[in-house]
């Protein structure tokens, strides 16, 4: 049984023209919008305010932020490559009630998408460390460059709302969130953006999104495609990362990674230059779980480490309990996930577990064996009653 054309359409991917993720007449809730149910901000009214300040790349000093006048509200950056400056440190922050914007600006703007925008037209910048600083809205950027760290690095910080940005060829991971022991990361939010093309490093984990002891993150409405690794990754920490929702996104790997499992690249190869696309290594609360909602999930393959990454076994999603944490309270509900080979892949190893997960409603289609034997919709590896693990899958369906 094929798929109806809507649910092909929506697993076409269209290499070498990026764009977030298709809506199709869905109004995410976790969008932070005008109206919105969980994060009622106008990010089109605050983005669309005059500049008050404009940053081009002949700003004198060239060779830093130091020109800003941080007093400012509405902070604009000219196209160019504004790389040269080094990282740009928030010095103040604003607060969920009176945001500050940080946003692409050009005379004669026809609202074009950076991923869109001719390679001079972008605002390219190194990196962003919010530098313990909240309530900014970043709106309309690019970063294309290693770094060495996340291109955007979300310590100790809340109330960021990262909005129609553009992330590539990162080298550790495209945008970091996190907190100290003392420290709060929460209601940060990523949306409408696109995260694709890291870099392929041996031995290493490139990732689009990495989440660690951050709360109630929001990641809504991107496309994340061929990242280095993992597409969206909660972090082995120590605090959990209760909140934490992932919506309405289009996540996979396409053609342009896989290989021959020896090293070489061929779009038939039966593996890729990377690992599972969400690996779930901490835990939500059962007040406030991890949630895993109306997402579009496919093209996982066998990693090959010759290329990359540190080695896993194809699947779209793995929920792993890690050596020093476990990973509970997941509600994954009304996902497609197709084209791999596995779909979930629960796993436990180290002392850690992975419990109370509810499987609702999804679609999981296309799964199949394209390197090993093992291939399922649903995997258990490591448990050792699997008895008392609750798996609640109502109407749940799989199609071949």
């Amino acid at each position: 049984m094929r798929l109806p054309i809507a649910f092909v359409l929506l697993l076409v991917p269209l290499y070498g023209v990026a764009q977030a993720a298709d809506l199709n007449g869905y109004n995410a809730r976790y969008e932070c919008r005008a109206g919105g149910p969980v994060c009622n901000v106008d990010v089109t009214a605050l983005t669309t305010k005059p500049c008050d300040q404009v940053i081009t790349t002949s700003t004198t000093p060239t060779n830093d932020w130091s020109a800003i006048d941080w007093s400012n509200n509405v902070i604009c950056i000219g196209p160019g490559d504004h790389t040269p400056r080094g990282t740009l440190r928030l010095a103040v922050g604003g607060s969920s009630g009176a945001y500050k914007v940080l946003r692409y600006y050009t005379s004669g703007d026809t609202n074009d998408e950076p991923w869109n925008q001719p390679a001079g037209n972008r605002a390219r910048l190194r990196q962003i460390d919010t530098n313990g600083k909240g309530g900014w809205i970043i709106h309309r950027l690019t970063f294309e460059d290693g770094t060495g760290d996340a291109q955007l690095r979300v310590l100790n910080s809340s109330n960021i709302i990262v909005s129609h940005s553009y992330f590539t060829n990162m080298d550790v991971a495209a945008i970091g969130i996190s907190r100290s022991d003392s420290g709060s990361a929460n209601g940060n939010v990523i949306q409408n953006s696109v995260i694709e093309n890291g870099q392929h490093r041996r031995n290493l984990d490139v990732i689009g999104i990495d989440i660690c002891n951050a709360t109630n993150t929001r990641i809504v409405n991107n496309e994340i495609r061929n990242p280095g690794s993992h597409h969206i990754q909660i972090s082995e920490c120590a605090f959990g990362t209760a909140g934490t929702a992932i919506e309405n996104n289009d996540l996979y790997f396409g053609s342009d990674v896989y290989t021959n499992c020896s090293g070489s690249f061929t779009p038939t190869g039966p593996c890729a230059a990377g690992e599972a696309i969400l690996s779930f290594k901490d835990s939500g609360t059962p007040s406030n779980p991890v949630v895993v909602l109306h997402n579009r999930i496919w093209g996982a393959r066998y990693n090959d480490q010759n290329v990359c990454c540190t080695g896993a076994s194809g699947s779209a999603i793995s929920p792993v309990g890690g050596g020093t944490t476990d990973s509970h309270w997941y509600l994954f509900q009304n996902n497609i996930i197709a084209d791999s080979q596995n779909a979930f892949e629960w796993t436990t190893w180290g002392g850690g577990s992975a419990i109370n997960h509810s499987v609702i409603g999804n679609l999981i289609y296309d799964i199949q064996p394209f390197l090993s034997s093992t291939t399922s919709a649903a995997f258990w590896w490591g448990f050792e009653n699997l008895r008392s693990y609750r798996l609640r899958a109502y109407r749940a369906r799989l199609q071949k």
